[in-house]
């Protein structure tokens, strides 16, 4: 009969180790595991998409976490399969502006999948140009507004666009930033798209201001509609018309709301 002799092999008593050190780091790798597979499966612009949210948390952080060739879409993601429904107090409206969403619309021969970016977006729904776009034509875009109250309602709209809390500083600007500063410039960085269909701006008294920082050369915007007080300058209004004019941009159309003591013009890009 053959005996047969057991040995202690060290690969015995190592293997005897690793239950130990699975359940001394079990937790470390749990966790590393999670985060890179949660990471692997979250398209790039539902990352991105997170980050922008929280824009007015830290300018700088968000800034350097965008490379120069990423864009993004800023439509709300799906929760749970599907889209919040819209809490609006008219839902019934269509043109929430003062009349220039349908005459943009006509302008730009009822484009779908368009993108906008509004400054100066209030509430997100009283007289707001972009909503219409959003609702009827499926476009996606970026609001932009400084008010930390108006900013807290327009959450509440469940737009499908995405907010930024900040407030534009312009260059001529001297007083110190704020974390929820920002430069026309840097702004533009982020929205990082070099052609969009539609900018509204409503910025009281810095209109020409903020256009003039736009460096209209490297962005392509197809419609340009701006809000001015009923009462705004004659002159302030040409150096406005004139500067746009040089770009290859022309008056559209004049809407004047004497109610709301509001002049708004929309401007077009003439196309050589």
């Amino acid at each position: 009969m053959k005996r047969i002799r057991l040995v202690n092999v060290p690969v015995i008593r190592e293997r005897r180790r690793l239950p130990f050190i699975l359940r001394k780091w079990d937790k470390f790798l749990l966790i590393g595991l999670c985060c890179f597979f949660t990471l692997a499966l979250i398209p790039n612009d539902d990352v991105l998409h997170v980050t922008l949210r929280w824009r007015h948390v830290s300018s700088m952080t968000v800034m350097s976490d965008i490379q120069d060739d990423q864009t993004f879409d800023a439509r709300q993601k799906p929760q749970n399969g599907q889209l919040l429904e819209y809490n609006l107090v008219q839902p019934q409206k269509r043109d929430f502006s003062r009349g220039q969403s349908v005459i943009i619309d006509e302008l730009l021969k009822h484009k779908k999948d368009g993108f906008f970016v509004e400054i100066g977006a209030g509430d997100g729904e009283t007289d707001s140009v972009s909503l219409f776009f959003e609702r009827e034509r499926s476009w996606n875009g970026v609001l932009v507004e400084k008010s930390e109250e108006k900013a807290d309602i327009l959450i509440t709209k469940n737009r499908r666009a995405i907010l930024w809390n900040l407030n534009l500083r312009l260059e001529s600007t001297n007083v110190s930033f704020s974390a929820s500063d920002i430069r026309p410039k840097d702004l533009f960085r982020l929205v990082n798209r070099p052609s969009f269909d539609l900018l509204v701006v409503n910025l009281p008294d810095q209109e020409y201001e903020l256009i003039e920082s736009i460096d209209l050369a490297n962005y392509t915007i197809g419609v340009i509609s701006v809000v001015l007080r009923l009462d705004y300058p004659a002159d302030k209004y040409s150096q406005l018309s004139n500067y746009l004019q040089s770009k290859s941009y022309q008056v559209y159309h004049h809407l004047i709301d004497g109610g709301a003591y509001k002049k708004d013009v929309i401007f077009s890009r003439i196309w050589h």
